[in-house]
């Protein structure tokens, strides 16, 4: 081909390829022109965390709002139940800290494919990603971010992910970037926008518990129990004669009761007086001082599998005011005594002031788990009775723990009268042509005495009895009687068959 020819041909592919490249750019910027970001280290390289009082995470699952009220974060979609303020504060710092590692520049409809779009920012929803508001007590924006997908990675040792796939990295976009999309290590794992998530997962610490009372609608299900120091079992109280409280299943109350975490907290506008209407009354009393009434209920629209139950409580205590010295107390330990009450009495009533104002008035949910000490029925607290011993039924099978019965042919013991079953026997005639293979070897267990103790045919009183071994074949039949006369006619019937085996030990 001349050389004319086949640069023509490389001039029409060019020339292609460039009509390819420039109808996909158009497509990417959907008409408008890119407008770059200045490259900089730090996604949010002016966000003041300090100044923040207020965080916004949303995005098409839904929206949870975190505020400061009354000097503490708050859930505010939780009728502003306390947040978990570690939680806050690791997602506030870690952002102001978040660095960039790379760039993209994009066009709209790239920016879907991203999932880096505010949510609303397209009516369908349709590439939206998980949207994050920062402002200070005033209201004014200090910062926003909405981040979307993973990069996807071809895998390999210098990929972030091995086998390829999604990648820990995640596409992020902020408001004043516009076409600009960067990548930045951090999947953004506590970010969600479920506001039980955020809830100050806080629990009364329930231990030393001293006594515990659960009054059930039905009053047959209630109990009390309590023990008299911390090393004690618990036991009922005023229990009838012949009931008894099973510690291992009542463990949970020598433990932590009303263990956590908390699932959620009920809103205070959804919560009526019916609410808690059928509850089990609870009130558990600690070597503390600390008593704490609490009402406990099954959630009726628990999600099946995983039974829930609605609890509040009210906590008080009665703490002494003024310490009581012991009998033997030394002059000098006085004062040291003395110290460290005050010192235990000043966190019991911070303890006290603290566990009243978080959990006064709310109706929390907690699964089976937190409660399991509580909800217990008293018939499922029993310790269960020994069976009585039972008398062996004639006929019946041994019970394992029964005595042994002695073996056969021993002297001594009584007889064991089995001849009727043996009678049968003689059926077998021609065994009597084989005496070492011939069935009567079966018995021979209940005459193994007869051979390890020549003295067993002995008891013979009738030397003579050999005489018989002309009729082998007649006498086989009485082979088993030594069930009735181990000593007597055991021998005498069958010496033709039995015996040879015997006395050949005997002639050698």
């Amino acid at each position: 081909m001349k050389k004319p020819a086949i640069l023509l041909i490389v001039l029409v592919a060019l020339v292609g390829f460039a009509l390819f490249y420039k109808r996909a750019f158009d497509e990417r910027t959907s008409g408008y022109s890119l407008s770059k970001a200045d490259a900089r280290e730090f996604l949010l390289p002016n966000l003041p965390s300090d100044k923040v009082h207020k965080v916004t995470v949303h995005d098409s699952k839904g929206k949870v709002s975190l505020a400061v009220v009354g000097g503490q974060w708050v859930v505010e979609d939780r009728s502003n139940y306390p947040a978990s303020l570690e939680k806050i504060q690791r997602a506030v710092q870690g952002l102001e800290e978040l660095k960039i590692k790379d760039r993209k520049e994009v066009g709209k409809s790239s920016l879907a494919k991203l999932n880096v779009l505010a949510p609303g920012e397209q009516k369908d929803g349709e590439g939206a990603g998980l949207e994050v508001k920062l402002e200070d007590e005033k209201g004014t924006l200090l910062g926003s971010v909405v981040v979307g997908s993973s990069p996807k990675s071809s895998g390999g040792a210098s990929s972030t992910n091995m086998f390829g796939g999604p990648t820990p990295q995640r596409f992020v976009r902020t408001p004043n970037d516009k076409d600009t999309v960067w990548v930045v290590d951090d999947s953004f794992d506590e970010l969600l926008s479920d506001p039980r998530l955020w809830l100050n997962m806080a629990w009364p610490n329930i231990t030393n518990v001293k006594s515990a009372e659960v009054n059930f609608p039905n009053a047959a299900d209630s109990w009390k129990a309590e023990r008299a120091t911390l090393d004690a079992p618990f036991t009922f109280v005023n229990a009838p004669a012949g009931e008894e409280l099973d510690t291992a299943k009542a463990a949970g109350l020598a433990a932590r009761v009303l263990e956590g975490p908390l699932n959620d907290v009920l809103l205070k506008d959804k919560v009526t007086p019916d609410t808690m209407k059928g509850a089990s009354k609870v009130k558990i009393v600690t070597f503390e001082g600390f008593t704490y009434d609490v009402e406990i209920l099954a959630k009726k629209d628990a999600e099946e599998g995983f039974p829930a139950y609605l609890v509040t409580m009210k906590v008080t205590a009665d703490l002494p005011k003024v310490r009581k010295p012991s009998p033997d107390e030394k002059e000098a330990d006085v004062k040291q005594k003395d110290e460290e009450f005050k010192q235990r009495n000043e966190l019991l009533t911070k303890r006290l002031a603290d566990e009243q104002k978080q959990f006064h008035g709310w109706v929390y949910e907690v699964s089976q788990y937190g409660v399991s000490s509580l909800v217990k029925k008293r018939s499922e607290l029993l310790r269960e009775k020994a069976p009585a011993p039972q008398a062996p039924v004639p006929g019946a099978l041994m019970p394992p723990n029964a005595a042994p019965v002695p073996p056969l042919g021993i002297p001594g013991t009584a007889p064991v009268r089995s001849a009727p079953p043996a009678a049968l026997a003689p059926a077998p005639a021609p065994a009597a042509e084989k005496p070492v293979e011939s069935k009567p070897a079966a018995p021979a267990p209940a005459d193994k005495p007869a051979e390890t103790k020549p003295a067993a045919p002995a008891p013979a009183e009738k030397p003579a009895t050999p005489a018989p071994a002309d009729k082998p074949a007649e006498t086989k039949p009485a082979a088993p009687a030594p069930a009735e006369k181990p000593a007597t006619p055991a021998p005498a019937d069958k010496p033709a068959e039995t015996k040879p085996a015997e006395t050949k030990p005997a002639s050698s």
